[in-house]
């Protein structure tokens, strides 16, 4: 009979060859479904903006959802040819 792996997240039994265990499998895609779903609805209100809008507002929002959420640390971010006024 074949020895199992560990699981390099959970170190739990596994007899998958990548040494992932399907639970971590499948926490790891419903992570990545919920950040792809974050990133569509900051592009979408980007894409979706008249030339009406404040362009560092939206430099803002463009920089909370690369970030994954929205820090004090933005402020600390830099943009090539782009000066805070």
């Amino acid at each position: 009979m074949p020895t199992p792996f560990h699981c390099h997240n959970c170190d739990s039994p596994t007899m998958n060859k990548n040494g992932t265990c399907e639970k971590c499998i499948n926490k790891n895609i419903t992570y990545l479904d919920n950040r792809i779903e974050w990133l569509t609805k900051g592009l979408k209100l980007i894409a979706t903006a008249n030339e009406q809008h404040n362009p560092i507002h939206l430099i803002e929002v463009a920089q909370s959802y690369l970030d994954g959420e929205p820090t004090t640390a933005d402020e600390n971010n830099t943009i090539p040819n782009y000066k805070k006024q």
